[in-house]
């Protein structure tokens, strides 16, 4: 009996542990090319990924530079809601640095704010949320 208490008291410890962890949905592409509809522009790609982290919900953004040179990419974060209305933030979105063949991804538990977009910012969540839609992606190049 004594060793069941200790199991369950073990599970249980375990269990209230890993509350705040992230949870993740799949990546999914983020249609950066709105010519030709694709995740990509010019060496760069999109995904984004719907998560529960600290019971919120979140869009986590990962840009892969696929470049040999350094970009500061930007654009404008919309959120496409069930029924089909299109989302903004108040925040406005801000731009980042992506060094060559390199991923940056957004971590929810760090959320810098750029990567990490709340759903409440938008005015929704989990249940209304449709897709994201990156708008204006561009970069330019650092050297």
């Amino acid at each position: 009996m004594t060793k069941h208490i200790y199991i369950f008291i073990t599970l249980f410890l375990f269990a209230c542990g890993t509350t705040n962890a992230q949870v993740t949905g799949e990546w999914q592409f983020a249609q950066l090319n709105n010519i030709d509809g694709t995740n990509a522009f010019n060496g760069v790609e999109g995904y984004f990924n719907l998560v529960t982290c600290n019971n919120n919900e979140y869009i986590l953004l990962k840009l892969i530079n696929h470049n040999t040179f350094t970009v500061k990419a930007a654009w404008s974060n919309f959120l496409i809601s069930t029924d089909n209305e299109k989302l903004t933030s108040p925040v406005v979105q801000d731009s980042v640095t992506i060094l060559p063949n390199q991923e940056i991804e957004g971590d929810c538990a760090v959320n810098d704010g750029k990567l990490v977009l709340k759903l409440t910012d938008f005015g929704t969540d989990k249940y209304n949320f449709q897709a994201y839609e990156p708008m204006n992606f561009d970069f330019r190049i650092i050297r």
